[in-house]
């Protein structure tokens, strides 16, 4: 989930309830090594909600879609499923978008099929980086390798957005050192932390019983093995038996 695209804002023009289609379990499918996603699934609404002021006020929902139920679904095929299961009525994709069996299709063979079902289709150019010059085109591998280099600001310039790393602690794995500390196992994140070393970041924590607390300038140490250390500024309240939840923003 890359900045507020201009398909996001294309098709929020067109009327209707803007969705965002994803493919789940295509790494699987497809042998790719298992990997932390970039975004926490618990953190799409959030990251969605923020992108309503650019879609005409509309917040973007998001579908997931079996990938074994599409991937041998020939071009002319996956745009009935479209027109049929789905009822859509326009799609916006990038210029460089393929589909069906073995990416048969292009974005103007899309525009082809999809006018026979009655569809509308908006070919969008690549999205680039907010900042002209900086890091070019947008695209998740670009972000991950400037996490891997903990490069945050390249990073937030990809996203249009601060990155946010989310970590969900039982009761049973919350291990405070002192009163301003919390170690957070490598198990407890839920999305990819970025290159081991320090960091300053903002964290809000959030309980099982319903409390909120926010800090500045908290210190970040993570370690080689994708374990971390918070030290912060004032004593973390919780109670004895609280699971947390913990939003970083770098």
């Amino acid at each position: 989930m890359m900045r507020c695209s201009t398909d996001d804002v294309q098709a929020a023009r067109m009327g209707g309830q803007p969705w965002m289609m994803s493919f789940s379990g295509m790494g699987e499918v497809l042998g790719w090594a298992s990997r932390l996603p970039l975004v926490a699934d618990s953190d799409r609404p959030h990251i969605l909600a923020g992108w309503a002021q650019a879609c005409a006020g509309r917040t973007p929902h998001q579908r997931y879609v079996p990938f074994t139920a599409l991937r041998n679904l020939s071009p002319e095929e996956f745009v009935a499923v479209l027109a049929e299961d789905f009822r859509v009525a326009g799609v916006v994709v990038g210029e460089n978008y393929r589909f069906g069996y073995k990416a048969a299709g292009d974005a103007k063979l899309l525009q082809e099929l999809a006018h026979q079902h009655g569809i509308s289709v908006a070919i969008t150019e690549l999205m680039g980086a907010g900042v002209p010059g900086r890091v070019g085109q947008v695209s998740s591998s670009k972000v991950r390798h400037f996490l891997g280099l903990g490069r945050m600001r390249r990073v937030e310039d990809l996203l249009g957005r601060r990155y946010r790393l989310i970590a969900s602690m039982p009761c049973e794995q919350i291990d405070c050192p002192s009163p301003s500390q919390l170690r957070v196992p490598a198990a407890c994140f839920c999305n990819q932390p970025p290159r081991p070393q320090q960091y300053w970041v903002e964290l809000t924590v959030s309980s099982a019983s319903g409390s909120q607390q926010s800090f500045l300038d908290v210190r970040l140490d993570l370690w080689s093995d994708m374990s971390a250390l918070l030290t912060l500024p004032s004593p973390l309240q919780r109670g004895k038996d609280d699971a947390l939840q913990l939003v970083l923003e770098f």
